[in-house]
């Protein structure tokens, strides 16, 4: 049985780094939902056509890529705008990650380690909520959270 682990967190917590060291051990594949997500909106995709309905043919670049900046600037200051965005992308990202990870089973992978926020039904075991352990409480990282957890 193929082991499946989420890596979560806000931006900028290290889940690419955390992914990057898993990823170097022998019989372990990472899926970057990120880059999963730069491919569903790649240029005359379904869902960057509707990204450009949404939000206005002025995010499409003259070689016909998504603007990804100025997207950015709208969506993280407009909640419903985010959900907006969220609601083109994701139903198309989910597939393309349980495919990979269908394929890395079938390939034989020890595990296979996914990086990205919403991952609960995707893993054997859940990610934990960041919470403060008792009597950990000057085990806290560089990073601002919790853990203290060994991979080998």
């Amino acid at each position: 049985m193929t082991l499946r682990i989420g890596i979560t967190g806000p931006i900028g917590c290290g889940k690419s780094t955390v992914a990057r060291w898993l990823g170097e051990r022998s019989g372990v594949s990472v899926i970057d939902a990120d880059h999963e997500a730069r491919l569903v909106l790649a240029p005359e995709t379904p869902e960057v056509e509707a990204v450009y309905r949404r939000f206005g043919q002025d995010l499409r670049r003259a070689n016909g890529e998504l603007d990804r900046g100025a997207l950015g600037r709208i969506v993280f200051k407009d909640p419903e705008a985010l959900h907006d965005l969220e609601s083109i992308v994701h139903p198309a990202v989910r597939p393309r990650i349980l495919a990979a990870i269908e394929r890395a089973e079938r390939a034989g992978t020890r595990a296979v380690v996914i990086e990205r926020n919403g991952v609960r039904r995707m893993v054997t075991c859940p990610p934990s909520r960041d919470r403060r352990p008792p009597g950990r409480h000057r085990s806290r990282n560089r990073y601002g959270t919790w853990a203290r957890t060994t991979v080998r």
